[in-house]
């Protein structure tokens, strides 16, 4: 009857809610999404803090992301993935982990302001970018009611 598989493709399946296939336009080809020019990605490690008891590990502690963000982006971003509550991103501290790469170079301080960014940890508290791992903790006079409400 022609209503089969290869009819439309298992992508072109309106009950399956997919967009049928347009010939051409597979994306076969296409180039990655870059960054724009002078932005250059960071590769580096976002882990709790050691002395930190209210909140868990993040799933994925290695992250990608530009050089240009600022703190206040990491924290609300903390806040998400850690299932907190929107407002929870203030009380977010971020700080610089102690390695080889901190030695012989400026002490950083023991929280980042908000609007820090992470190239500005790189050239000032690093001596290797490859090395850059941020530990995050909550304020100690954080609320205990800090989770999201379950739907």
């Amino acid at each position: 009857d022609g209503a089969g598989p290869s009819a439309n493709g298992a992508h072109g399946d309106p009950a399956l809610g997919k967009r049928p296939r347009v010939p051409g336009r597979s994306g076969a080809g296409k180039r990655p999404a870059t960054a724009p020019p002078g932005d250059v990605p960071i590769i580096f490690a976002l882990v709790r803090h050691p002395e930190e008891r209210q909140i868990g590990n993040l799933d994925k502690e290695v992250l990608q992301t530009s050089r240009k963000i600022q703190m206040h982006h990491l924290n609300k971003w903390l806040a998400k993935k850690l299932r907190l509550k929107e407002t929870m991103w203030t009380s977010f501290r971020l700080s610089l982990r102690k390695t080889p790469s901190t030695r012989g170079c400026v002490d950083p301080p023991p929280n980042f302001s908000v609007d820090v960014t992470i190239d500005d940890i790189v050239n000032r508290y690093l001596r290797d970018p490859d090395e850059l791992i941020l530990e995050y903790r909550l304020t100690e006079d954080c609320p205990v009611d800090h989770l999201e409400e379950e739907d």
